[in-house]
């Protein structure tokens, strides 16, 4: 969607997609319920990419500092993250999306959550920090791949993501050893 979303036109997305007018509009007869599969889809796409990253945590020591790593590789490398944010810009201003980009958006932060506690098992007891994490970690990533369109460098993403490490340790204690 390198047009955005708000000059993006089922015409382009004909010549995209390698298919006729026709072919589009018998799947998706109106432009509303082919812009709710792109949403869709790619939200589902952006789910997949935390569960790619996530798998390849390594077992043993610093295990939150190396999921914090992979995580930012999602974002800084992921294909999904910046047309997810050109759906959150459009839902601001278009009633008719606001609520399936809420919906998925929702849906991520219940999938990291669901991902950090697959991987990172919490102990009983645990500090109501260790239930932030995950969704604080997510909250800092996309602050920083946003501030990448502001000109960010890669140097100030890595002192934030080295912050987020140090905060990490906060709740290690609180997490199950393998």
């Amino acid at each position: 969607m390198a047009a955005g979303y708000t000059r993006t036109t089922t015409t382009m997305i004909c010549e995209k997609a390698g298919v006729s007018r026709g072919a589009m509009l018998h799947h998706y007869p109106k432009k509303a319920t082919l812009v709710r599969a792109a949403i869709e889809h790619v939200y589902n796409r952006r789910i997949e990419e935390f569960r790619v990253s996530m798998a390849k945590v390594p077992a043993g020591e610093n295990r939150l500092a190396a999921a914090i790593d992979l995580l930012w590789e999602a974002f800084a490398e992921g294909e999904t993250f910046y047309p997810s944010l050109e759906f959150m810009v459009a839902a601001r201003t278009d009633p008719s999306i606001r609520g399936d980009v809420e919906a998925l958006s929702q849906n991520i932060v219940e999938e990291v959550e669901s991902i950090f506690r697959e991987l990172f098992r919490i102990k009983e007891a645990a500090n109501p920090m260790a239930a932030l994490a995950p969704r604080f970690a997510l909250i800092v990533m996309d602050g920083l791949a946003l501030s990448r369109l502001a000109g960010t460098d890669a140097g100030d993403a890595r002192v934030f993501l080295e912050g987020l490490k140090q905060l990490s340790t906060m709740i290690e204690p609180d997490l199950e050893k393998e």
